[in-house]
């Protein structure tokens, strides 16, 4: 069971995948700054949304990890026979965020069209729903992660995964 107290690697590989997305951050600023037409901003949005999603899908699907979970030496393997899990279980279990790209386009292209200074608050009724959503569903990652001896987070139910550790033996072979 030791192989399943994957916790605190997860939360430092969230960590780490976020600070892969700090230039793209960046460069979100600077476009969201600049002087472009709706159509391009809205462009940019797409990329913009996609590319989190597109990194946590197409890593998983690929090689069962990101880079913040291969540097923390964790891999996500199917539930039920620990093998590379498959391109439908790695949307399955980013669903949430996969759902949320249309809207995040739409709030991103409708706040720059609006002049709004920054999409990153609450502007309307509806944000502020996906905003306290989004918080229910981290909680109820963490709750189901603490609450099972595999540390099954929701999405891992979703999609019939796990996450464990990664014997040191595997990452010297690859040397």
């Amino acid at each position: 069971m030791d192989k399943y107290k994957t916790g605190l690697r997860r939360f430092v590989a969230i960590i780490i995948d976020g600070l892969i997305f700090i230039p793209l951050d960046w460069a979100h600023e600077s476009i969201w700054g600049s002087n472009i037409s709706v159509y391009e901003f809205f462009v940019w949005a797409v990329f913009y949304s996609v590319s989190f999603v597109a990194y946590y899908v197409f890593m998983h699907a690929k090689f069962g990890q990101t880079i913040g979970k291969w540097i923390c030496k964790v891999k996500v393997v199917d539930y039920e026979s620990e093998e590379s899990i498959n391109f439908v279980q790695a949307v399955l279990r980013d669903v949430v965020p996969v759902l949320l790209v249309p809207y995040s386009i739409y709030s991103y292209t409708s706040s720059y069209a609006a002049g709004l200074g920054d999409a990153s608050s609450p502007s309307s009724a509806f944000d502020l729903f996906v905003a306290m959503t989004l918080m229910f569903w981290v909680l109820m990652e963490l709750i189901t992660m603490l609450m099972n001896k595999k540390r099954r987070a929701v999405h891992d139910f979703i999609a019939g995964t796990v996450v464990i550790k990664v014997p040191n033996k595997q990452y010297s072979a690859d040397r």
